[in-house]
This record gives C-alpha cells, structure tokens and sequence, in this order.
C-alpha cells in the first residue's frame, strides 16, 4: 500500500533547482527536505526526463475539422461512393 507523498511538486522542483545549484545532492539538503540522498538525485534524474520530453521539437496534437462534424473510417471508400453518386445523377 503507498503511503502519502511526503513533499509536493513545487517542493521537489526546489530541491532540485538547490541540488543543481549545489553541484550534487548531499545529506544536508536531504535532510532540509526530510528525505533520502538518492531520492534527490532520482528526482533531478526525473526532471532532466521530463524536460527532454518536453523539448522544443514537441507539437501539440491539433484537431481537424472534418465534414458533418464525424470522423471519417473511410475516407477512400467515402469519396469513391460520392463520386459514383454524382456520376449516377448526370446519367439519370
């Protein structure tokens, strides 16, 4: 069973910007933070992670607008039934 984080996100995102500022994680500043050595270092770890996915060559997704408001399975299928149709008109 896991049991309540002990510091928040902005807690750790300091600790690791002291860590940074330090040039490594010591015992002093786990200690500030009530946690262990090694947990500083994995959190530092984590942010450089999160920052490399998050890089300047992510796009975020953008929704296309598509007719009858409906996703297309299709979309092959869709203009090919349109085009007989029309054909079928002129003919008719």
């Amino acid at each position: 069973m896991r049991t309540k984080a002990q510091c928040t996100n902005e807690e750790r995102r300091e600790a690791v910007l002291e860590v940074r500022a330090a040039g490594e994680a010591t015992e002093a500043l786990a200690d500030k933070y009530g946690v262990h050595r090694e947990t500083l270092l994995r959190w530092d770890h984590a942010e450089d992670r999160i920052k490399d996915a998050q890089g300047l060559s992510r796009k975020k997704k953008k929704i296309r607008k598509v007719k009858r408001g409906v996703k297309l399975r299709f979309p092959g299928l869709e203009s090919r039934m349109v085009y007989r149709h029309a054909e079928e008109q002129v003919n008719v």
